[in-house]
């Protein structure tokens, strides 16, 4: 592979290497998209999914009717042999999500003359993923993680460090986890799931003895607010008509109270204009 480097509108020396970039290097995922960037799905019914060196396929199979997906998957490993790069068959799995009550497996696809392995849930890029679509394997890892991490947040306390350098390290390190894809599963998990979930931050405060803001749904309610209140700015969304018609209606009302204001200070001095009336025939008649 031969390679130059732009440096203030000129070009350096070129250099040749046959291993591809090293290990570790910040290059290597982006080289790696943009050398894989022309291989896509072909069918509307499959979707490929690119994340550096991960690639999943996900295929919606209608009328048990299979063969666009499995098409696709020849398709990626010829991309794959005909570009020099080597599925590992070992290390690629499939789930099926099928919640039909009476349901026949059907044989798993092969990669390499080697069939794929059929699992149950599986890793997404840091996120477990369930036959049921549950979020509890999520949960109990997100905590897990963190109950490793509170070990050193106590050590922290023991050294007696500042409030605000544990603050630090909790937001660093503990609540990085805890908030990890919240926007999703504390919307999407059972009740129990955010419960325990909530009662983390709590633990923590009290080891650091020291006043944040821990609580997870009012920032998922956050997140959740800012969401709509974005889909309602935007200029062709659904609700945009409501909105206007919510502003005509509150024009209305100002309207009307403008004139029922007016009609108020009329009816008032018109009661005052009375009075002075009586007041006035009564002294005359005492005349």
């Amino acid at each position: 592979m031969e390679s130059e480097e732009e440096d203030d509108g000129t070009f350096t020396t070129s250099s040749l290497t046959d291993e591809g970039a090293p290990q570790g290097c910040v290059l290597s995922p982006l080289l790696f998209s943009l050398y894989t960037n022309h291989c896509t799905s072909s069918h509307d019914s499959v979707k490929l999914i690119k994340f550096a060196d991960d690639t999943t396929l996900i295929g919606l199979i209608s009328n048990n009717d299979e063969s666009a997906y499995r098409r696709e998957v020849d398709r990626l490993v010829s991309w794959c042999s005909g570009n020099n790069l080597e599925l590992n068959a070992q290390k690629t799995v499939e789930m099926i999500v099928d919640f039909r009550k009476s349901t026949v497996p059907p044989p798993p696809p092969s990669v390499m003359d080697s069939p794929i392995t059929s699992v149950e849930s599986f890793r997404f890029l840091g996120t477990t993923i369930t036959q049921d679509l549950k979020w509890e394997p999520t949960i109990s890892s997100l905590i897990k993680k963190a109950q490793q991490r509170m070990y050193f947040l106590r050590q922290l306390r023991k050294a007696k460090l500042p409030a605000q350098m544990l603050v630090q390290f909790y937001t660093a390190i503990i609540e990085s986890i805890l908030t990890s894809s919240t926007e999703k599963s504390l919307h999407s998990c059972v009740d129990s799931g955010p419960a325990a979930l909530y009662t983390k931050p709590d633990t923590e405060l009290f080891i650091m003895n020291c006043d944040i803001d821990g609580d997870l749904e009012n920032q998922a309610e956050m997140e959740e607010k800012t969401r709509l209140i974005n889909q309602v700015l935007e200029l062709q969304h659904t609700l945009e008509d409501l909105s206007a018609r919510v502003d005509a209606v509150k024009e209305e009302n100002l309207k009307l109270k403008s004139e029922n204001q007016v009609l108020g200070q009329y009816i008032e001095n018109l009661m005052s204009a009375s009075s002075v009336f009586q007041t006035t025939d009564t002294k005359s008649k005492r005349k």
